[in-house]
């Protein structure tokens, strides 16, 4: 449970780029000015509580109002699917098409979701509930850069789909500005789990004096001048 919510915590975190984070800070200022107007108002029991209802307001409005701003104006996108069914010989689901960036800032990152839902045709009760309960999800992210007025295309396989009768999905696609602190974390953990299985060596390094070794190379050759030349006959080689 609480690994699951670690990793929770730590994708929630790569989703947030500055313009998110300027967002959020902004939000938490409006709410410390009117929270202040109404403790400095507190003697006009009114317009205090006015003020204290704005900033309590204020804080539960927060995440709607940065999730307009996502959807609406930062990672507007239009997407067009060229194909997209489940895999025949493995589990898999393949996508792939076209995403327009329409938003105000650049796009580095998707995630590719594919829901199995039950049949909805004729219930908006249960639209609804796919939306939330889906039978089952499985989703992927994907690299790529797209300015604003751009397009790109897009191929993907997401991993673990089983298809399974009725066929019943639907495609989502999720794109943002992403800080990449999740890869960042992984390539971080693999490295170290890469340490701890192969370690590497220390390095020895050995330092050669080379005033100690010239002496050494003379010492040896006054040794050999020093030795007699040994005639033919009391050397090893065979005599005629």
């Amino acid at each position: 449970m609480f690994e699951k919510l670690k990793i929770l915590l730590i994708q929630m975190v790569s989703y947030l780029s500055i313009y998110e984070i300027g967002l959020i800070l902004i939000g938490f200022f409006v709410f410390i000015m009117v929270f202040t107007l109404g403790l400095l108002l507190r003697g006009r029991r009114f317009i205090a509580r006015f003020f204290f209802f704005l900033s309590i307001v204020a804080i539960l409005a927060a995440p709607f109002g940065l999730h307009f701003m996502m959807k609406n104006v930062f990672y507007t996108t239009d997407v067009t699917l060229t194909s997209a069914y489940p895999m025949q010989y493995t589990k898999g689901f393949f996508v792939a098409g076209n995403i327009a960036n329409k938003g105000r800032v650049p796009i580095n990152e998707c995630l590719i979701s594919v829901d199995s839902v039950r049949d909805d045709k004729d219930s908006q009760f249960m639209r609804l509930f796919n939306s939330i309960f889906p039978k089952s999800s499985f989703s992927t992210s994907i690299d790529i850069d797209i300015e604003p007025d751009s397009n790109a295309e897009f191929s993907v396989i997401i991993p673990s789909f089983e298809a399974k009768e009725p066929l019943l999905f639907r495609v989502y696609v999720d794109c943002y500005l992403s800080n990449k602190f999740t890869q960042k974390m992984q390539k971080k953990k693999q490295a170290h789990i890469e340490n701890i299985i192969t370690p590497k060596e220390p390095e020895v390094s050995i330092e050669i004096n080379e005033s100690e070794s010239t002496e050494q190379d003379e010492e040896e050759q006054d040794l050999a001048s020093q030795i007699p030349n040994l005639p033919d006959s009391q050397s090893g080689s065979p005599s005629s």
